[in-house]
């Protein structure tokens, strides 16, 4: 449509298509010419892309899916994406006319998961701005049959109907499924009605193995269930199990093997804490005799110097090790029991100190010690080695002395003088 005014000439386009565009030429004639030229450039968005399959996709063959856009101008730019993310295709471009033929082709290998998997083609143009134009496709991936039998709950008996579901998958899925018995004839009661097998009442003479098959162009499925039917008792004697009335019969039981379990953990940890007890209570009586025996030497030690006494050195990993004192509180607890005893009593010049009674209690235990114990000293020189040979009770403990050798014969002397008795005694109190 053209407007003219005295001072203005206009020119309106309605549905302009791609043929309208070109230069557009005004010329204003006056005592001199003049004229303009205005260029007109049409643009032309994508439609929806259609998505152009090569060949039927199969499982484990390779599809191969192209997006086309016929026309645009200038060419759009196309994308592939499956579950939000892009797949790299191949873009092709080609003229027609005026416009633009894009395309994007996209290969991969397909599975039967890959089965009505969503994929999208999007367009995108400079005339759509952040729109797109999206085509959507889902895949038809072709895959041989799957077979299951589903077996019906609990144990059958004689007289239950029986019930079997073969559940069928496939692509393209298969139009009919084939059950039979194997080594034999399904019975003549028994009825199929599409996937179910159904006989209303079971005897013995059904027991077998039924078959159910299903079979499409890309393959051929089967799964097996074996029947076993158990006579029908009226009530069940005391004392027999299932697996007497209906032999065969998968019985659940409880096992003992988890008791047997459970109580060698607990055996063990009584174990544990008896052992724990015996020790604490060995060490607890070891240390306060200890500590008895150095009051028995001397008296006025405190807890201070029972640390000192009970201390060692401190190992510091890399670091030199030092002295380091005992636990105050172990100290401490060993003197109030001995206390508790009436065998050690507070030294008013400080520290501790035995009691007359714990005083006679180690001399009359080391009293007791020393008769039960028969000393004989001999001295016994022999060519080989010379040693006190002391006879205690039933056995004999060799003492190392400084002698010579004289003799092949051992020649026994006299006791010696009570003193080493003593030496021995405190020894032993050691």
């Amino acid at each position: 449509m053209t407007l003219f005014s005295p001072r203005l000439v206009r020119i309106s386009l309605n549905n302009v298509s791609v043929s309208d565009e070109g230069g557009y030429f005004c010329q204003l004639y006056t005592d001199d010419t003049h004229h303009q030229v205005a260029t007109l450039t049409v643009q032309v968005p994508p439609e929806v892309p259609q998505v152009l399959v090569q060949s039927q996709a199969v499982e484990g063959g390779e599809v191969e899916l192209t997006c086309l856009s016929p026309r645009s101008k200038p060419p759009a730019s196309l994308h592939w994406y499956r579950d939000r993310r892009e797949i790299p295709g191949v873009s092709s471009q080609q003229d027609s006319g005026q416009t633009v033929s894009v395309s994007s082709t996209v290969r991969f290998i397909v599975s039967r998961r890959d089965h009505k998997a969503a994929l999208t083609c999007e367009a995108s143009h400079p005339s759509l701005g952040s729109q797109r134009r999206v085509a959507h496709y889902s895949l038809d991936v072709h895959f041989s049959p799957t077979v299951r039998i589903i077996p019906p709950p609990g144990v059958l008996r004689e007289g239950d109907p029986l019930s079997l579901t073969c559940s069928v998958t496939g692509n393209p899925l298969p139009h009919s499924v084939e059950w039979s018995r194997v080594n034999d004839s399904l019975p003549e009661r028994a009825e199929t009605k599409g996937t179910v097998l159904w006989v209303p009442r079971l005897s013995a003479a059904h027991n077998g193995s039924y078959l159910c098959q299903a079979s499409n162009q890309y393959g051929r499925a089967a799964d097996i269930y074996t029947l076993v039917v158990y006579e029908q008792t009226a009530s069940a004697s005391p004392g027999v199990g299932l697996e007497y009335m209906y032999p065969g019969a998968v019985v659940e039981a409880h096992s003992a093997v988890p008791y047997a379990v459970v109580g060698g953990v607990l055996a063990l940890l009584v174990f544990s804490v008896v052992c724990v007890l015996i020790v604490t209570i060995w060490c607890s009586v070891r240390q306060k005799a200890s500590t008895a025996r150095h009051l028995y030497l001397r008296g006025g030690a405190g807890v201070g110097s029972m640390t000192k006494i009970y201390g060692g050195r401190q190992r510091n990993g890399v670091c030199p090790s030092h002295f380091s004192k005992g636990s105050k509180n172990v100290a401490r607890r060993v003197l109030q029991g001995l206390e508790g005893l009436k065998m050690v009593e507070k030294d008013p010049n400080g520290g501790r100190r035995l009691t007359p009674q714990g005083q006679r209690d180690l001399d009359r235990i080391a009293g007791q010690v020393s008769p039960c114990v028969s000393f004989f000293f001999s001295l016994c020189m022999c060519q080989s080695n010379c040693s006190f040979v002391c006879q205690v009770a039933d056995c004999w403990l060799p003492c190392l002395c400084p002698c010579a050798c004289l003799s092949s014969h051992c020649s026994i002397s006299p006791p010696l003088l009570p003193s080493l008795s003593h030496l021995l005694t405190q020894q032993l109190i050691r």
